[in-house]
């Protein structure tokens, strides 16, 4: 509808204004890009790079949902005493400790380990920071709006899942897992220069 069109574009308009949030956002989304791009692949991952049987799959992610839960709880303190900012570049350094390990690490045994211990604190932090530090940038009086755009650019993050696919067929998934640490390194660049309103 008109009224439609023109509230989006009001909403565009004053999101343009806000350099700083769309800083965040820009590397936000490359983070979670990563991220969902190791979630969506995880388990063929495993099972093509270490062969790992579905018994053992299933016991895998079991436990490393058990993990992100844990490290939610932790991760919620971090982020109160650290701040938002600090707590989600801990976060993205943890994936990226989990990416390089998948795409050097020989033995599944070690490799269950990064995934469950730094894999798990990730994503618990990414979500748990993120939230927090959308909070930090909003004018009180619009987060509702900036919540808005911070959910539209998780949900479109699905670029990172196609370089993975397409770069497994040409070169491994150990080198397609690898390449994410490139998204990673663009959103430490671009979440380290956001400035916070406060700490």
């Amino acid at each position: 509808t008109p009224a439609g069109r023109q509230s989006l574009k009001a909403h565009l308009k004053g999101l343009a204004g806000n350099r700083n949030f769309v800083r965040f956002l820009a590397g936000n989304f490359f983070l979670v890009d990563a991220l969902n791009a190791c979630i969506l692949w995880l388990s063929v991952f495993l099972a093509k790079v270490y062969g790992v049987t579905q018994g053992v799959l299933i016991q895998t992610l079991l436990a490393l949902n058990f993990s992100a839960f844990l490290y939610g709880l932790i991760f919620g303190h971090v982020t109160d005493r650290m701040g938002s900012k600090k707590a989600l570049l801990i976060s993205l350094v943890l994936l990226a400790l989990t990416l390089a390990g998948l795409a050097l690490i020989p033995s599944l045994a070690w490799a269950r380990v990064f995934i469950l211990i730094f894999g798990g604190g990730a994503a618990a932090g990414i979500w748990t920071a993120g939230r927090k530090m959308v909070i930090d940038l909003a004018p009180e009086e619009r987060r509702g709006e900036y919540f808005g755009f911070y959910g539209f650019t998780t949900k479109v993050s699905a670029l990172g899942s196609l370089v993975v696919s397409v770069l497994a067929d040409f070169f491994g998934f150990r080198v397609a897992v690898a390449s994410q640490l490139v998204s990673l390194a663009l959103a430490f660049w671009l979440l380290g220069g956001v400035r916070l309103k406060k700490a």
